[in-house]
């Protein structure tokens, strides 16, 4: 194995720590992806100077998307690793919230039986039929019911059969919002379908560039973009030679919510496969313990931190590895907090595991003049280069799949348009086209 570790980069907004994850990205030798919870950031800037075999998937976009498969786990024959991946599922799940499992033990005790409905059937189900597990009496709840070969969970979907509305909401409702809330998502639905091999396309060296874009929801992102960590974990373990080594760079990681504690477990484990990460933050409020991150993530890149307490966190790091001088440790720590408060924008302390040492990252500079509409131009001719390539669905087998997919989905309530209010409104709109006709009718 190369000395390559995974790493932290932490410093304020504007600091030039998603400059530096871009030109990292220009400069990759192996393979990558590189997910971005923003619009015109870190895959933007990368998207203009990466080189060789890179793809582009802008999640808003549904008209050319990648078929990442997201769902086909639940179809896999190995029943094992299915249900570890239904453990991560779910977790990136929970994340939505910012929850807690051990605090909603309901919400995740409903969310695993409704992925184990989907898993373990007769015939295999599309995972787009999940938020049905919610709605008995239903078509689709029945097919889920009665297709399921687990006696226990066919038992426990049968129970809610029995329940009141009101029960049935105190029960589910928590479950069913989450579900609901990502899979009527037209950009989780488009992504659901398979066709791309990400694992071959990370053997070849590829460059996967995921950016948020402008419409769509927080849960439909994080669900996405966790799960394409879940993908490019699961290749690296089972490929036979953990080369070209794999760097997945996260941005805006925790404050999107996009580390669970599987990824932070694993860090450690995943360098002998030959995958490392590259975290992106404004601050440390990872799940779990820092000291986690901080132990497991080898080198750690500390920009311009306006907080003091941030600040002086990094100084205390930063001192571990340097040699001791005539100064007091107190004395240097008070010196560095000082120094990183007030960085310019490339500046950085870095600690290997060699030590500590200062260091400026060039800030990438676009390479076409500020004419304009120059650059603009040059990005889109950049895109419609890659998005040419066959690993993108045809535009109108896309929105035409997608459309047919959004039609199986259930409403948002619970009970369709069954509601007092519904009823109500629609005896209004029936009378007074009843109405009009008789009208017609009279004055012909």
């Amino acid at each position: 194995m190369t000395e390559d570790f995974s790493e932290l980069h932490v410093g304020s907004p504007g600091s030039g720590k998603s400059l530096s994850g871009a030109r990292s990205l220009a400069e990759e030798v192996g393979a990558s992806a590189t997910l971005d919870p923003h619009e015109n950031s870190l895959a933007r800037t990368g998207l203009i100077f990466a080189k060789g075999n890179v793809l582009f998937d802008r999640l808003s976009e549904i008209k050319r998307t990648l078929g990442l498969g997201l769902m086909d786990f639940l179809k896999d024959p190995d029943k094992v690793r299915s249900e570890r991946w239904l453990d991560m599922f779910v977790a990136i799940l929970m994340l939505r919230t910012g929850a807690d499992m051990a605090s909603t033990p309901l919400r995740e005790e409903w969310l695993i039986a409704s992925l184990m409905l989907l898993i373990h059937q007769k015939t295999p189900k599309l995972g787009t039929l999940l938020p049905f597990a919610f709605l008995p009496g239903t078509s689709e709840f029945e097919s889920l019911v009665s297709g399921c070969v687990l006696p226990e969970i066919k038992a426990k979907f049968r129970a809610i059969e029995k329940l009141s509305p009101r029960a049935l909401r105190a029960e589910l409702g928590s479950a069913a919002r989450l579900i609901q809330g990502v899979f009527r998502s037209p950009a989780f639905q488009a992504r659901c379908r398979g066709g791309f091999d990400i694992g071959g396309f990370l053997q070849n060296r590829g460059k996967l560039i995921v950016e948020r874009g402008d419409e769509i929801s927080d849960d439909a992102m994080r669900v996405i973009m966790g799960s394409i960590v879940l993908l490019v974990i699961d290749h690296a373990k089972r490929r036979p030679k953990p080369y070209p080594i794999i760097r997945v760079r996260i941005d805006e990681a925790n404050n999107a919510r996009l580390v669970t504690s599987h990824v932070l477990r694993g860090i450690a484990e995943l360098r002998k496969y030959g995958l490392f990460f590259s975290f992106y933050v404004q601050n440390l409020n990872f799940p779990g313990s820092v000291d986690e991150v901080l132990q497991n993530a080898r080198v750690h890149h500390w920009y311009g931190c306006s907080h003091y307490d941030l600040a002086r966190k990094a100084a205390t790091d930063v001192a571990s590895g340097l040699a001791r001088g005539e100064e007091s440790r107190t004395e240097l720590i008070a010196q560095l907090t000082e120094e990183i408060m007030r960085f310019k924008p490339g500046w950085r302390w870095s600690v290997y595991p060699s030590g500590s040492r200062k260091e400026y990252v060039p800030l990438l500079e676009n390479p076409w003049p500020d004419w304009p509409g120059l650059r603009e131009a040059k990005l889109q001719e950049r895109l419609c280069q890659i998005y040419a390539r066959p690993e993108y669905r045809v535009a109108d087998e896309s929105t035409s799949q997608n459309s047919s997919t959004t039609e199986t989905l259930p409403p948002t309530s619970s009970r369709g348009d069954s509601s007092p209010a519904m009823r109500l409104k629609k005896q209004r709109e029936n009378r007074r086209i009843d109405g009009s006709a008789r009208s017609e009718g009279g004055s012909e």
